[in-house]
Parts: C-alpha cells; sequence; structure tokens
C-alpha cells in the first residue's frame, strides 16, 4: 500500500480543454509519478510509471502517460508550472535536469 499512496484518479479533461487547462490539471499528478519514480526499486523505469498510470490510475493515453508528457515538455516547463500554481516543487524535481537524474538518484536499500 506504500507505494500506492501516492496514486489519486487523475481528473478527466473536458472536451476542447486548452493546454493551460491541461497542464493545471495534470501538473501536480505528474510530480506525484516523478515521486513514485524516485521511490521506485533499482530498475524500475519511466515507462513502468506510465504504463501504471495510463492502464490502471486513468492518465489520458493520448499524452503518453505522465513521464513521458513532462519529458516532451521539459521538466524546467513542470517545476515552473507547479510554482505559477503555488505547488511546491519537490526535491527529487528541484534537483533533476531529466528523468535520468531522478532513475540515477535512488539508492539500493541493503
Amino acid at each position: 500500500a506504500g507505494a500506492l499512496t501516492c496514486f489519486r484518479r487523475t481528473p478527466s479533461i473536458p472536451t476542447g480543454a486548452s493546454e493551460a487547462e491541461i497542464e493545471r490539471l495534470l501538473f501536480p499528478v505528474v510530480q506525484n509519478a516523478v515521486k513514485l519514480l524516485a521511490r521506485s526499486p533499482l530498475g524500475t523505469s519511466s515507462d513502468d510509471v506510465d504504463v501504471a498510470y495510463t492502464q490502471s490510475f486513468g492518465f489520458p493515453r493520448y499524452l503518453g502517460g505522465p513521464l513521458w508528457w513532462a519529458s516532451s515538455l521539459g521538466l524546467e516547463r513542470l517545476r515552473v508550472g507547479l510554482e505559477e500554481q503555488g505547488v511546491a516543487v519537490t526535491p527529487v524535481l528541484g534537483a533533476a535536469a531529466t528523468l535520468d537524474d531522478v532513475q540515477k538518484a535512488k539508492t539500493p536499500k541493503l
């Protein structure tokens, strides 16, 4: 239950929503996906997280998954968008230039 507690149902996106509206709805969801990736066991990839979100948690499939979408936008855009919304950027996201940095920051549990 621990890793899954960060999941919340993704808000549905109304037909014809603007890019700004989509970003406002999904940036916090993407930040949770980044946190999940950072906490996942070694060997878990961003693709694994994307599949879980699109298959089980309602992330819009046409956006490819939260981490793929964030990579296509750029993590800097994600950070700026979260700050504009008044959402605190988590340290793991604040320190990462790319999703690869998030995956490399994992430390093995002994």
